[in-house]
């Protein structure tokens, strides 16, 4: 009888050792299995917000350029190609200005550089004839300007004198539907808002 409660009792004992000596390798493996699961869990949270985030850049960079091409689309909409057309005679005294420089000029201001729409010079009857076309988001201001020597005798360069085209002829399209005609101009008059120049020498 003492026997059997020996034995019971060494297996008791035997079954505490076991227990105690398990729980800690349980735990051991709980927290393998626990870390790797907080790693993996990390790493695809990482992955998702990366993926995300590439979304996010992609959609932003395709509106950017949507919202880029709809304003270039806008704003060559917006900008009308209109024309303008001058002619005349040109005299000094009783005799033509012949070979003379004249130029039909987009009279741009600010920063923005004048458009030349088109040059030439008077024949041998002292006659020119000018048009030409740009692409503006106002009305163009199209300018006459004249380089010549008449009555200039020794003086350096050349005198400079501006007509100004009035809003009226200036078409809309690339061909002018009417004429802007200065008439016969004797350029011996000193115009007030004449000046010098030395660079269009015909």
């Amino acid at each position: 009888m003492a026997s059997i409660v020996d034995d019971d009792r060494l297996f008791l004992f035997l079954a505490v050792v076991a227990f105690c000596n398990l729980v800690p390798l349980v735990a051991f493996f709980a927290y393998l299995i626990a870390s790797s699961f907080v790693i993996v869990a990390t790493a695809l949270l990482a992955e998702v917000t990366k993926v995300m985030r590439v979304n996010i850049y992609r959609k932003y960079t395709l509106y950017s350029v949507y919202l880029v091409l709809i304003g270039l689309s806008t704003a060559a909409s917006a900008f009308r190609t209109q024309s303008a057309a001058v002619k005349g005679v040109l005299m000094c005294g009783d005799k033509p200005l012949v070979n003379t420089k004249v130029k039909l000029w987009d009279n741009d201001a600010g920063p923005d550089l004048d458009d030349l729409l088109e040059e030439g010079h008077t024949d041998g009857q002292g006659q020119f004839h000018l048009s030409g076309h740009t692409s503006e988001l106002t009305t163009i201001d199209p300018i006459l300007k004249i380089y010549h020597d008449c009555d200039d005798g020794i003086m350096p360069c050349q005198r400079k004198v501006s007509f100004i085209i009035p809003d009226s002829y200036v078409s809309s399209g690339a061909t002018p539907s009417k004429v802007f005609d200065i008439g016969t101009v004797n350029m011996q008059i000193i115009f007030k808002s004449e000046e010098r120049d030395c660079l269009n020498r015909a």
